[in-house]
């Protein structure tokens, strides 16, 4: 995943490219979700990162797209969001969640973890 950083002009959504909706973050975030035009939910990895990640991700139902080296949201998509980045944050890992995507699935992300 890279998606380049640009100069501020006082607005909090500094991002180029695919996730250009994402607010400015101090360092890439592990894993992004966010919505393809086409295939709907997806996330896409670091390339730094070992396979755990990929694993949770995998093991929830989301499936590996290769040519595109990212992954396909199961049928529950805003759930597996919720979930994922729930599990993901155990892991220690960084998340970024497109703010495109349901009000849900971030207010769930944050808070649901917390009720576990």
């Amino acid at each position: 995943m890279s998606a380049a950083a640009t100069p501020s002009d006082n607005t909090p959504f500094r991002r180029t490219g695919p996730f250009s909706v994402l607010p400015h973050l101090p360092q890439e975030p592990d894993v992004v979700f966010a919505v393809h035009p086409k295939l709907g939910i997806v996330a896409a990895l670091c390339d730094h990162l070992p396979d755990e990640p990929a694993e949770i991700l995998i093991k929830a139902g989301w499936r590996h797209l290769a040519d595109l080296d990212i992954y396909r949201a199961p049928s529950d998509g805003p759930d597996a969001v919720a979930e994922a980045t729930i599990r993901l944050r155990q892991g220690r890992y960084t998340v970024a969640v497109e703010p495109a995507l349901p009000d849900t699935v971030l207010t769930c992300a944050t808070t649901c973890d917390r009720h576990r």
